[in-house]
């Protein structure tokens, strides 16, 4: 169902806040890991440490117009470049910029580079309700915080995370188990556990649990679908977490671009 059709006049509308100055940029030849999760490719806007300056690297349209319209990217339809080409932006704003000024200044940039035009509709989607197993959640309690001395500090302890993973992986792979492997930790409610899986799942995740309160969501799976040594990340969030992922059907709003050009222009 059509829902409504729309012009992006967002960079034509002299009331449409914007970003001091910024900068769109493809990228030839990405160098970035392949597996480095969209999320991982951005820093700095609102509720940062570097609220003035926002910055992505290698990031496909989908996810920047994913992020503009505070949507999943399984909600954003359009031509398959979308998914495929990435770019570099960098981009500078008031530091006291809101959330919700930043996604119409993204949406602004976007629509005036990429000479964007899209429709709303809504219509039946695949989805995963998230809902409790049959045995009943095993979750934990929120767990606090890393305090760290400075910043040296929180990025040393990163990195270390990060080696022990890939340490982890390579080990598993030399024994002959998944060729990738992923895991998080989180600290929130089961809605924003489900749309912190949407990221890693084929569908937008809903969060149908009916539980209150926070808890600290972990789990870990492969994505390798010829894996027999690790759990998949359906089984991992039944036998981990007590909780169970359903496919399902929901009528959602979704974003259907009907032009964008490749080549970003305007820099």
């Amino acid at each position: 169902m059509l829902a409504s059709l729309v012009a992006p006049a967002f960079a034509q509308s002299a009331s449409a806040p914007s970003f001091e100055v910024a900068s769109v940029k493809p990228v030839a030849e990405p160098r970035l890991p392949a597996f480095l999760p969209e999320k991982g490719r951005y820093s700095g806007g609102p509720g940062t440490k570097t609220p003035g300056k926002f910055e992505c690297r290698e990031v496909t349209l989908k996810s920047l117009l994913a992020r503009a319209f505070n949507l999943p990217p399984t909600r954003i339809f359009g031509p398959a470049w979308l998914d495929a080409a990435r770019y570099d932006i960098a981009a500078k704003l008031d530091p006291e910029t809101t959330p919700e000024n930043f996604r119409l200044m993204l949406q602004s940039l976007l629509a005036e580079r990429f000479s964007l035009r899209f429709h709303r509709e809504t219509r039946p989607t695949p989805v995963y309700l998230l809902t409790i197993a049959k045995n009943g959640p095993k979750l934990q309690p929120v767990r606090k915080a890393p305090e760290y001395k400075d910043e040296s500090d929180r990025t040393a302890a990163v990195q270390a995370s990060m080696k022990k993973n890939m340490d982890e992986l390579r080990a598993r792979s030399a024994e002959g188990g998944a060729r990738s492997y992923r895991n998080f930790g989180i600290n929130g409610t089961a809605a924003k556990f489900a749309e912190t899986l949407s990221s890693d799942a084929d569908r937008e995740v809903l969060d149908r649990t009916e539980l209150s309160g926070e808890y600290f969501f972990q789990v870990s799976w492969t994505p390798d679908p010829n894996a027999t040594s690790e759990p998949s990340l359906f089984a991992a969030v039944q036998e981990q977490l007590g909780l169970k992922l359903q496919a399902a059907k929901e009528e959602l709003e979704i974003i259907v671009i009907d032009h964008a050009e490749r080549t970003p222009v305007g820099n």
